[in-house]
Formats: structure tokens, C-alpha cells, sequence
């Protein structure tokens, strides 16, 4: 974990979006049942073409490849996204167009030249070209390319009934759920599963807290070291296994190779066969019955576009500046805002989040931790202010006692 830091700088700088040549990918070629199973009538994969002039300032890459909007098949009479479009953030514009999701068509020698620059989950410095391409050529299904890959098949429908959403609803509503104290004793387990999705991430425990935080994960977001980490910090409070179930997708935010590696073995059902997870089962890590569909990964452009636009801090002008990216959390709750039509949010950062324990599933009373590789002052302040213009709506609570209350 990441001490302390504060750095008092100034936090205007430039950014410059290179224009770039443009060509179109026909995906339907690629994929037969990609436009079908989605419901997209036209889904294109643009890619710049023409290299980046770099600047004293081109570590940022604000420049982003562009596709159709994940969002652009929703039947919703109100998108989400149209709210984000009229607000100003701090980084720039609200860029609808902007990758999500890594898969197939990336693997390009072209793309590899362009993300190489970057490092950690904004690019694809430090990993062999023939990985990246072994990996992406795995995910080549409309559930990788896709994160509702299940939104039109009958069972949902079923599922809809079960949880009392109304079955002809247009509109696909997401929970996403954090892990923070606020939710303790809350009871709020019922609302959450009755969204049509649920996000999770890192040190889910639902076992014992069912009433309060729900039983149902969609989409399990998480890096192989946030995960292994998550293990090591929360055994002893019940974090004995991510959350496992049919619907259950394991979205990765690739920090190193090593989840490249882990995702190719899991895809392939072999062990890791490179890097610091070399040897180890998937199904050790992820649970059994694993295939290429149960995986998606987030787009390189989609990770620097968050950090660039949406959340910028003071340490980006720093010699820190690569260690900070987006918590997990951040990046569950901002991707859900590129994909649904109606955002909850649950157990995220609110102004007076040291009233509550870290953790919904603390034993005792343990203090919010802020470290340099995230801001969370700056998240808590956006989500604050998407809830206040009606973009998301965010779970806050008075000072009630929840049982591990602090003290003052």
C-alpha cells in the first residue's frame, strides 16, 4: 500500500487532443451474432491511424481511439449520457466515443504502436505484442466486446419477474456497489438485487452481509494485484473467494502482463504460464467452469481518459504521476455511467464517511485509508456532484449508529 502524500502543486495543465486519420472496422464481419445478439444495428470500431506528435506532456496520451457508444443500442426514452454530455469536468469534455472494453479487433500492430507509450492500465508499455495479440484473439465474442452480452436472452426476462422490475422496462439499471462502512446495517440488500445489474469489486464479502450489501454479482471488478491484495488484507474478515455465480463477469483492469497472462491461461484452462502467477490454477483464483465469455477487459484509452478528464489530480504533475489511476471502485461506477441507463451507487466515499469503519464487514472501527496512487477526495467530490445534477444516485447517510460509529 501507498503512504501518504500530499503535494501542494498547481493543478492547471494543458492537454491537446490529437486529430487523427480515421478507418472503420465492420465488426459484423468479424463476429456473425455480434449485431444480433446485441441488438446493435451498426457498431464500428474506429481507430487513429496517424501517429502521435509527442510533447513534453505526451505521457497524459489525451488522445483516444473512438467507437460507436457501448450505450448506443439502448431503448431507454432517457439516456444517462445525455446528462453527461452538458456537464463540464475538470480534465475536458465528456467523450462518448471512447473504447470501454478491450477485445479482439484491438489486437493490432497499429493499436500496439499507439498504447505502447503508456504505462500500467493506460497502455501497453512493458508487454510483448504477441501476448497482447494471444490474449485479445481469446476475447473474440460479443460477450467480450459487450457488457450486457446477456441483456436480451429470455432468462433475464425471468430474472426481471423474480426480482419485481417491471419485465417490459426499457431501461437497464445498475447497482454498483462499494464496499464502505456507510453500508453496514443498512438493509438495503433486497433494492440492490433487484437492479437488472450489480457491480462489485475487490474485497467483496457478501457471506453474513446478504441483508445489507444483496447475493448478486453481474460484473466483479478488479486487477490481479488488487485481488490478491484483497485476499491477503481481508482473510480474516471473510474474503475467502471473489463472488462466484452463472451470471458473474469478471471485468479486469490490467495494472501489469501478469493479468494478461492470467486471463490467457483462464481462457485457454490451462495454468499461468508466465509471470508472477506462473503455475497457479485460475479456477483456484476465479472458480471453476471459467471460458473466454465470463471475461472482459478495460480498454487502455478508456483508463487514461478517466484519469485525464474525469478525475485529475495534483500528482499527475508530479514525478509520482504513474502510480495514480483511478481506484477500482472509480472505474466500476464511471464505466457503469458509459453503459447504463440509471446508475445507484452504494457505498462509496459521502462527506462524512469518518462517522463509518473503512469496511462494511470491519469487526472494529478502522479508519479510511487515503493513499497517493488514488485520489479519493477528488472521486467523492464527483460523485457528490453527478448525484446533485441527477447522473447517478448516490446511497448517503445521516450519523446514525450502525455499530462500529465513530466516536468523536
Amino acid at each position: 500500500m501507498w503512504s501518504v502524500r500530499v503535494f501542494v502543486i498547481c493543478s492547471v495543465f494543458l492537454v491537446f487532443f490529437t486529430i487523427g486519420l480515421y478507418s472503420a472496422v465492420d465488426l459484423k464481419s468479424l463476429h456473425p451474432s455480434f449485431l444480433q445478439s446485441t441488438g446493435l444495428k451498426e457498431r464500428e470500431l474506429i481507430t487513429t491511424t496517424q501517429s502521435q506528435q509527442f510533447t513534453t506532456a505526451s505521457w497524459l496520451g489525451d488522445s483516444y481511439a473512438s467507437e460507436t457508444p457501448l450505450y448506443s443500442a439502448s431503448e431507454c426514452p432517457s439516456k444517462l449520457q445525455q446528462k453527461l454530455e452538458q456537464l463540464k469536468f475538470e480534465g475536458g469534455a465528456f467523450l462518448p466515443m471512447v473504447p470501454v472494453l478491450q477485445w479482439a479487433p484491438h489486437a493490432t500492430q497499429e493499436q500496439y504502436k499507439r498504447l505502447i507509450h503508456y504505462v500500467g492500465c493506460m497502455g501497453w508499455q512493458n508487454i510483448k505484442f504477441d501476448d497482447i495479440k494471444e490474449v485479445l484473439s481469446l476475447l473474440n465474442s460479443m460477450a467480450n466486446g459487450v457488457m450486457f452480452d446477456n441483456w436480451r436472452v429470455p432468462v433475464k426476462r425471468e430474472m426481471w419477474s423474480k426480482r419485481g422490475a417491471p419485465p417490459s422496462s426499457a431501461c437497464v439499471r445498475c447497482a454498483v456497489v462499494g464496499n464502505g462502512g456507510i453500508l453496514r446495517k443498512a438493509g438495503l440488500g433486497s433494492e440492490i438485487d433487484k437492479h437488472d445489474y450489480v457491480f462489485r469489486m475487490n474485497g467483496a464479502i457478501l457471506h453474513g452481509f446478504e441483508e445489507d450489501v444483496g447475493k448478486r454479482t453481474s460484473f466483479y471488478f478488479f486487477s490481479t494485484n488488487t485481488m490478491r491484495n484483497s485476499f491477503a488484507a481481508y482473510r480474516g474478515s471473510g474474503f475467502l473467494k471473489v463472488p462466484i455465480s452463472e451470471e458473474t463477469r469478471y471485468v479486469f483492469i490490467p495494472d501489469h502482463d501478469r493479468d494478461y497472462f492470467l486471463v490467457t491461461a483462464a481462457a485457454k484452462g490451462v495454468l499461468v504460464e508466465k509471470g508472477r502467477e506462473k503455475g497457479i490454477n485460475p479456477s483456484n483464483l476465479l472458480g471453476p467452469n471459467l471460458t473466454a465469455e465470463k471475461f472482459k477487459m478495460i480498454h487502455p484509452d478508456f483508463s487514461r481518459y478517466l484519469r485525464n478528464r474525469l478525475l485529475p489530480a495534483p500528482i499527475m504533475k508530479s514525478q509520482s504521476r504513474n502510480i495514480y489511476r483511478p481506484s477500482t471502485g472509480a472505474f466500476a461506477l464511471l464505466t457503469a455511467l458509459y453503459v447504463c441507463d440509471e446508475v445507484s451507487a452504494f457505498g462509496f466515499l459521502t462527506e462524512n464517511y469518518a462517522n463509518f469503519s473503512d469496511h462494511y464487514y470491519d469487526k472494529t472501527y478502522k479508519k479510511t485509508g487515503f493513499y497517493a496512487n488514488h485520489n479519493y477526495n477528488k472521486e467523492m467530490k464527483l460523485w457528490r456532484r453527478l448525484h446533485d445534477v441527477g447522473a447517478i444516485s448516490l446511497f448517503m447517510r445521516n450519523n446514525t449508529d450502525v455499530g462500529l460509529l465513530h466516536k468523536s
